[in-house]
């Protein structure tokens, strides 16, 4: 059997291996097929894989040969600055004269004061602030419509302001407790299929995030208690119609951690537990039972994938 993949580079750019297809016959691979080229390179073959190259009822009518035909995608199609990827334009080339070198400026400052609560200079408060300008940003906007991914470059207002605030005390010997709160505002200008633009929240940047780390050791160290509880503010959820109005925000979820450990002589032997609470993203594959359907959309994940996790660990010290 003569199989003929007609564009590889999209699916696989020399990571993957072909020998599941080879072992089925014989295999020729093109790295990219222009509309022309379909029919003379197909000629005779009885299995063709595409990934964006179209097999329309013309291409098909003139493979008399022609059995089975695999799809390398999803329906979703990529395009690069207005230039749609589907077969009429070689994709190394689009990616070639893609401008990808982004231009941003980051300012920021960082101010501490140790104080007394219990004891002299027992406690750290600290304020963070730091601010990223892009000037050149490149995008992929998948809200540009619902059947496609857009790249292009954007030079219009976007920006990430992070403010971020830090607690340290060790009220008695060996306790310490951490705990911080950071706050990001986030926009960008994307374009809309109308030649307009819009200024939008970043999307998936979760709007805050705060923590509390409590830890207690024994003398020598020889036993290290560790907990941590996580607080993770919603993120916005790009639309998936193309209409800005359609787009959600994620759920706040908690997320909680602990970990014991045991010093025996030069070794470290500690055991602890990831997401206790269990807590995981529900849907972070849309339309997932319809993998060739534009709207099969694997980019908007917000939240952890694995459930609760448990560990046991050996650390050897040289010192």
């Amino acid at each position: 059997m003569r199989i003929i993949v007609l564009d590889s580079s999209p699916a696989n750019d020399g990571d993957l291996s072909w020998k599941d297809l080879e072992a089925l016959g014989t295999l020729t691979v093109y790295d990219s097929t222009t509309p022309e080229q379909v029919v003379e390179r197909c000629r005779d073959a009885e299995a063709v894989f595409s990934n964006k190259v179209v097999m329309d009822a013309a291409v098909i009518a003139a493979l008399p040969h022609l059995r089975f035909i695999g799809v390398l995608a999803t329906g979703r199609r990529f395009a690069f600055d207005g230039y749609a990827w589907n077969g009429d334009y070689d994709f190394h080339t689009l990616y070639r004269d893609f401008n990808r070198m982004e231009k941003a400026l980051t300012v920021g400052g960082s101010l501490t004061q140790t104080f007394g609560l219990v004891k002299p200079e027992d406690a750290t408060l600290s304020f963070d602030y730091f601010r990223t300008q892009f000037y050149n940003q490149v995008v992929a906007d998948q809200e540009y419509s619902a059947t496609e991914v857009m790249f292009y470059n954007t030079d219009g207002r976007s920006y990430t302001d992070t403010y971020q605030v830090d607690f340290n005390w060790t009220p008695v010997e060996r306790l310490d407790i951490f705990a911080t709160f950071r706050y990001t505002d986030s926009e960008m200008t994307i374009r809309r299929a109308d030649g307009g633009t819009a200024r939008v929240e970043r999307p998936l940047v979760s709007k805050y995030k705060t923590l509390l780390n409590i830890q207690y050791a024994t003398k020598f160290r020889r036993w290290v208690f560790d907990a941590t509880a996580q607080l993770n503010g919603p993120a916005r959820i790009p639309t998936q119609t193309g209409d800005l109005d359609d787009s959600y925000y994620s759920p706040r979820y908690p997320m909680f951690f602990a970990q014991v450990s045991r010093k025996v002589g030069k070794f470290d032997i500690y055991a602890g537990c990831e997401n206790i609470a269990d807590y995981r993203q529900k849907d972070p594959i849309l339309n997932a039972q319809d993998p060739y359907d534009y709207k099969f959309n694997s980019m908007n994940v917000w939240g952890p994938l694995m459930g609760r996790k448990f560990y046991v660990g050996l650390r050897f010290n040289l010192y």
